[in-house]
């Protein structure tokens, strides 16, 4: 006979295994996006101007018997953020677990689909924020990867310079969407000039090796259906677009609070100081007879715009 109840709270066991899916797979923003613990929804985090950061505007003559001229360092705004709550949830009949043959299982994979939804909402919460980023070149003629002469290892280093002009320091990733990645590794000029030096273009982990660009490659693998619901499915690759982006990425963002990276998610970790939290309940009437099963967690992401600059137009 089925039981009644509300659970309002996250459950332990059910939150273990939200955990477990919600780390590694196809989304890259583990890689790229760091995640941040804040203490309450309301928050502040550091902005850093980059012009002043690498201006070299003092006279650093000292007189004699003299002290040190002073150089005003160009410090750190601190802006207000704020966490939003964001989640999901999904049913099972009492009648789909009666007939099943493993319930059990069915619950596992109600909370991988929840878990999997709501990572894919992050990631395409931080492909827009790139997307949205001002620093950009768009690529033409024999610079598009796809080009009969291309030159992608022009297009690179030369987004590299631009890089490191915008911010005094050298970008430390490269996320590659599918597509071009597909081109990346057939072009033969690059085949040729690490052929000697490296014995195989992969890093054997379905990267590029680093020594090339200095540079560590990103491939996003996540899919998405972009059809509404009930109608035939549109599968396609969530970073479909012909845009490449340079990033710099610092894991001790989340040790310093005024540390600079690419991108960040603010997360506000609550009641069993976890990121992910999942809970399931009954309806508390007694005559509707399904379980809810929901994923939930809070953030914000915050995007530093200068540590990113995108090649848009990469394919022709």
């Amino acid at each position: 006979m089925p039981r009644h109840w509300t659970e309002k709270h996250p459950d332990p066991v059910d939150t273990g295994i939200v955990q477990e899916y919600g780390t590694g797979g196809g989304y890259i923003y583990d890689l790229v996006a760091p995640t941040v613990r804040v203490p309450s929804q309301g928050f502040q985090y550091a902005y850093r101007e980059f012009g002043p950061h690498i201006a070299q505007d003092v006279d650093t003559r000292m007189a004699p018997d003299g002290p040190a001229n002073r150089v005003r360092s160009p410090g750190v705004t601190f802006l207000d953020g704020v966490t939003h709550r964001h989640g999901l949830k999904e049913s099972i009949g009492d009648n789909e677990m009666e007939e099943s043959p493993n319930p059990a299982a069915d619950e596992a994979s109600m909370w991988e689909y929840l878990m999997q939804k709501l990572r894919l909402g992050l990631e395409t919460e931080l492909k827009v924020g790139l997307n949205a980023a001002t620093n950009q070149t768009t690529l033409t003629g024999a610079l598009q990867w796809n080009h009969a002469s291309a030159t992608i290892e022009k297009s690179i280093l030369a987004a590299k310079a631009l890089f490191k002009l915008q911010c005094g320091f050298n970008a430390t990733h490269i996320v590659v969407p599918e597509d071009c990645w597909d081109v990346f590794i057939m072009d033969p000029t690059l085949r040729g000039s690490t052929k000697y030096t490296h014995g195989n273009l992969l890093d054997g982990k379905g990267g590029y090796s680093e020594n090339t660009f200095n540079l560590q490659f990103v491939v996003p693998g996540g899919i998405t259906n972009t059809a509404n619901s009930g109608a035939t499915p549109s599968i396609s690759q969530l970073w479909s677009d012909d845009k490449v982006y340079l990033m710099y990425v610092d894991p001790t963002v989340s040790s310093s609070k005024t540390a600079m990276t690419a991108a960040w998610f603010a997360s506000q970790h609550n009641e069993v100081d976890q990121r992910f939290l999942a809970r399931s309940w009954r309806p508390s009437e007694e005559d509707m007879e399904w379980t809810w099963y929901q994923v939930w967690e809070w953030h914000k992401l915050i995007i530093e715009s200068a540590l990113i600059h995108r090649l848009d137009d990469v394919l022709a």
